[in-house]
């Protein structure tokens, strides 16, 4: 195949670059992005995916539409010292939920590794099977996007 490809080593994240590692219920994932698709109609059907400082997995979707929040079963947390104690990201809801598809497929609860910059997370979300992995790449995060997951983390 000609072209020009990314690479390799910038895309696929290295365990010591990882900041989070979330583990959730696959299900539930595939679940609340369903339900979720319907405030997020823009193209990228972006969600946000968020935790707090308890380490409570929310996903929201914010749209002209309206707003919708589904809290995770899961957790999050830092694994680095030098990490926040929370973490927010923007993903396409059908690659989440085929990610969690997969999990399923491998019998195996979704465990979800992230990198923060700053702010948000700015390189790609990664998951590893025994046999296999799978990275989705994150969409970047608006500062009333963060507002809004905050605000409606803090009504569930």
């Amino acid at each position: 195949i000609d072209g020009q490809f990314p690479d390799v080593t910038r895309v696929i994240p290295t365990a010591d670059r990882f900041t989070h590692s979330t583990d959730m219920d696959p299900a539930d994932v595939i679940a609340a992005a369903g339900r979720l698709g319907a405030v997020s109609y823009s193209r990228s059907r972006e969600v946000t995916l968020s935790s707090d400082a308890r380490g409570i997995l929310t996903l929201t979707a914010t749209s002209d539409a309206g707003e919708a929040a589904e809290r995770l079963l899961g957790s999050a947390a830092p694994v680095r010292k030098d990490a926040a104690a929370r973490f927010v990201a923007g993903f396409n809801a059908r690659y989440l939920t085929d990610m969690a598809r997969f999990a399923i497929k491998q019998g195996a609860p979704l465990r979800l590794q992230v990198t923060m910059d700053s702010e948000q997370v700015t390189s790609p979300m990664a998951a590893f099977f025994e046999n296999a992995g799978a990275v989705v790449m994150p969409l970047r995060v608006s500062p009333d996007q963060a507002a809004a997951s905050d605000c409606l983390a803090a009504l569930r």
